[in-house]
């Protein structure tokens, strides 16, 4: 069998000299930070920006296995004992998909509380004043207050799923990585938002198509970015070194 573009890849990120710069080259860094504003960045906080560290806990072919589950049916006995007949079956494990690479890589978050806080007191900046309505007698106070946000780091271990693909085929690829992503992201670990715990673990899915997949073909790259994009997904096209 001929060696594809994903065997190529796969042995290139398996280098971690390799993966670093495999990172800023496919624009996986900058996306996080624009990923991740869009995606936190609601429910009273404001992220300025996104840093990313150093790629640790690589994996090849990593297979998402659904739970474990055990099944049955609860019957009671007509004895003076108060036994209760159980039959129960064993379900195995059935891949999901699979992941071509993961790896997980420190991410801080620079934040702000919005709409920050106001200091009262002698020292506060609260402005009260007074307008008068149509009818006489009513009245609205208004009051200007001076609010101070301050930036804040919280620091998470993002887990990056790479996807990839020889073929430019972005509708079938979108379609398996939204199952594989339903199934990573109801894991109670995902972080849903910055309140929650400081334990949870951010995602990011990244789909790779060789450098030239789009050159000439009816869909440019540029539509397989916004397409994969609409799902919060990198799609990029990178081209292996010489």
């Amino acid at each position: 069998m001929p060696v594809t573009f994903v065997d190529q890849l796969m042995a290139f990120v398996s280098t971690p000299v390799n993966l670093t710069t495999f990172i800023a080259d496919t624009g996986i860094a900058a996306y996080a930070g624009a990923s991740f504003t869009r995606r936190y960045g609601q429910s009273g906080f404001q992220v300025d920006s996104v840093a990313l560290g150093t790629p640790v806990d690589f994996e090849l072919q990593q297979p998402i296995l659904d739970d474990l589950r055990i099944m049955g049916t609860e019957q009671r006995t007509d004895s003076s004992s108060g036994r209760k007949l159980y039959d129960l079956r064993y379900h195995r494990q059935q891949v999901i998909g699979w992941v071509d690479a993961s790896f997980t890589v420190p991410a801080d978050f620079n934040a702000e509380l919005i709409p920050g806080s106001a200091p009262l007191g002698p020292g506060g900046s609260v402005t009260q004043g007074t307008t008068t309505s149509a009818q006489p007698g009513n009245f609205q106070m208004q009051y200007l207050v001076g609010l101070t946000t301050g930036v804040f780091t919280l620091s998470y271990p993002l887990r990056v799923s790479v996807f990839a693909s020889a073929d430019l085929s972005p509708t079938a690829d979108l379609q398996r990585i939204r199952q594989v992503r339903r199934f990573l992201e109801s894991d109670p670990a995902f972080l849903e938002s910055l309140d929650g715990s400081t334990d949870q673990r951010p995602l990011l899915f990244v789909q790779i198509y060789p450098g030239a997949a789009a050159d000439g073909a009816p869909i440019t790259a540029q539509a397989v970015g916004q397409l994969f994009d609409a799902d919060d997904i990198l799609a990029t096209f990178f081209t292996l070194p010489a």
